[in-house]
This record gives C-alpha cells, structure tokens and sequence, in this order.
C-alpha cells in the first residue's frame, strides 16, 4: 500500500466531501454524461486505490482516464480563494496503476513512440533539421534559447516557423533552437514520472550549459512545465526567464510603449488550457488588443465558456474532449461569423480546421504578423 502525502489526502478530503459545482465546467462531463468522469469521483476511487480498498485494475484506470488535465473544474470551485486542483491525485492514482501493470493501450502506444522517437508523435527530425537551419544561431551565453515543442512540429510545423519569424522581427537575436524538443507533458499527466524526470534534468542540463537570458515554447504547455511543474513536482528548477512567444510579443510591445491603433475586426481567439488554466496568462488577447484586434471573441468569457483545448493524448471517447469543444465553437462562430478563427497552441488549430471549414483557421502568429501595425 502506497502512502499518500499530506497534501494529497487534503485534495482527496475536499473534493470526495463537495457537492459537485465543478462538473459543471468540466467538458469531459459535459459530453459524456458520466458520474465516473466527476472529480469528486476520481479524487475518491485515488484514495481507495492508494489505501488498497480498490482493485489496480484495467477497470480502475480506465475511470482514472476520464481527467484530461484542462484544469476547467477549477474555474468553479467552491473553494473560491484557494481552487482545489485535482489533477495531481490523479497523476498519483496512475502511478499507482502503471506500476501494476495497468497502462492503458493509448498509453502504451504513447509510450513506446517516446520510448522509439523521443516524443510521442514521430520522428520529428528533418522539419527540426530544417527549422535549425533557418533560424538556429550559436549561443553560448546570453541570447534566446526557443524550444520547438514537439507538439507544435508534428500538428503545425507552418506555425512553428512562423512563430521563429515573429519572434526574429520582434528582435529576440541571437536565437538558437533547443536540442530537445518534447518536454514530457503526456508522460508526466499519464504518471510516468520517472521518464518525465529524466526529461526535466536534460533540459535543465542544457538551459544551464547555454545560459540564455530568455528561453521562448512555441506551445504554452510546456512553459507550465518549465515554470511550474519541473521546479514544484519534480524538483528540477529552470536556471532562465521562461515566456510564451505571445507573452514575449507583449513584452516587445510594453517596451515600445505605442499608442493602440484604430483597427477592428472581428476575430474568435482560441487558446490553450495551459494558457487560461495553468498559467492565467492573457498574454496573447493583449498582443491583439494593442494590434488594434477587437471583436466578441476575444473577450475573457466566452459564450462557450473559456477557449480552452484539453492538450495531450485522451481516454478513449469519441470525439475527444477537445474535438469536442472545438466543435462547440464552430457552432458559435456560425452565428458570430467571425472575420478569422486564431488559435494559439497546434492542437487548437488543427482541431478548429476539422471542425470549421468554413470560416478562416489562422495561427496567432501569423495573424499577428499579418495585422500589426505597430513597429516593434
């Protein structure tokens, strides 16, 4: 039997004790109609499973499955000053059920594509390669060092590259690309903590050995993973400044200290969970906001909830929680008719492209680009 820290069993206590106000922020409740999917739930089968009262079995896991890690239940949290954040009881609960044998077949496959390729998509090496050659500069202290996610390479290598040029125009020199590229978000939601681990101590290793003075993600979940997970749960702290490339626009633009242009149009913005949920990072509404972009879209609220994309590889449901709302947002677009669809992060924009072929799909920084009318 497992022995579940202090701060776990309060998680535990607090949530398996509520009244369930979260589900109704939850997106994999929503679309399932499963009481198995409540975080109430989840955080109670935790606690049985750690204390050996539930079974490690395929049957356990595939309840624990239900949590995408979007972080959406604390938006409506009772505990309204202090959210409870069940995910990290969960990561615990599938560690639990790794170690007994009790990965799931989306898991295993995610796992033995890491295991082959380094991250859990493919082999990502020629479009590096050609990026590396474009954009990459010797550092050897000082400078940018950007990490071109993974994510970003497989789902969306058009965007990386633009998002490499407006960090180049906005004068982010001398740039150099990272040699690792996967950050480890899938193995750590899934409770492979050990590989995530070895991850962290890499990148960490080569942040310390360049010494950049900023290091830039292409996807904002691996900016919660740099600031937030390595130090805090891993134990792994980012000898650098680590920003989102619209948190690093933004910081160009305040240093520019510009007036906002007269310019509108009406555009949907689309971000992250990592963005909305973890890092409450508005960072890529104000670089539109200052673009003189305006419209019913990029409001905080959104009719649709926040735009949020449930990132990673997810429990076998069909569609998936982010098809899902991206779904929900082509349907509110339809009426809005908006000028343009942006989104932040490569999942949003592939998922927004499937679901809405009919309204223009662009990528944040090539909507930037293409829109601003202020001179960095």
């Amino acid at each position: 039997m497992n022995s579940l820290p202090s701060d776990l069993q309060t998680i535990s206590t607090q949530c398996s004790l509520c009244h369930d106000q979260c589900v109704s922020a939850c997106p994999v409740v929503e679309m399932t109609h499963r009481q198995i999917a409540y975080p109430s739930r989840l955080a109670t089968l935790a606690w049985e499973l750690d204390r050996g009262n539930l079974a490690a079995d395929a049957e356990t896991m595939r309840a624990m499955l239900h949590c995408v890690h979007c972080n959406a239940c604390t938006d409506a949290c009772v505990y309204v000053d202090t959210p409870v954040d069940v995910t990290p009881l969960v990561r615990h609960a599938r560690r639990i059920l790794i170690e007994n044998g009790q990965a799931s077949p989306q898991m295993r496959q995610m796992y033995e594509e890491f295991l082959a390729w380094g991250n859990p998509y493919r082999d990502l090496h020629p479009i590096y390669e050609a990026l590396k050659g474009e954009f990459s500069q010797n550092i050897e202290t000082g400078g940018t060092l950007v990490i071109a996610d993974a994510c970003e390479l497989a789902y969306a290598p058009d965007s990386a590259r633009a998002s490499l040029r407006l960090l180049q125009q906005a004068g982010y020199r001398p740039m150099a690309l990272a040699d690792q590229t996967y950050t480890g978000w899938e193995l750590w939601q899934y409770g492979y903590r050990g590989e995530a681990l070895k991850l962290a101590e890499a990148l960490a290793g080569e942040i310390r050995r360049r010494s950049p003075v900023d290091v830039i993600t292409l996807n904002p979940t691996s900016a919660y993973l740099l600031r937030k997970v390595f130090p805090d749960d891993l134990g792994i702290s980012i000898p650098a400044n680590v920003i989102t490339v619209p948190e690093a626009i933004q910081a160009r633009l305040d240093q520019a200290l510009m007036p906002l242009p007269e310019r509108r149009a009406s555009v949907y913005l689309v971000m992250s969970s990592a963005e909305t949920y973890q890092l409450y990072s508005y960072a890529a509404r104000h670089v539109l906001d200052r673009c003189g972009i305006t419209g019913p879209g990029i409001q905080k609220h959104q009719p649709y909830h926040r735009a949020s994309f449930p990132e990673g590889l997810h429990p076998d449901i069909s569609p998936t929680p982010g098809d899902w709302i991206a779904e929900r947002i082509a349907r509110s677009a339809a009426v809005e008719r908006p000028d343009a669809i942006v989104c932040t992060a490569a999942f949003g924009l592939k998922a927004m492209r499937e679901a809405c072929p009919v309204i223009p799909v662009v990528d944040w920084s090539n909507f930037v680009m293409d829109h601003m009318v202020i001179q960095i």
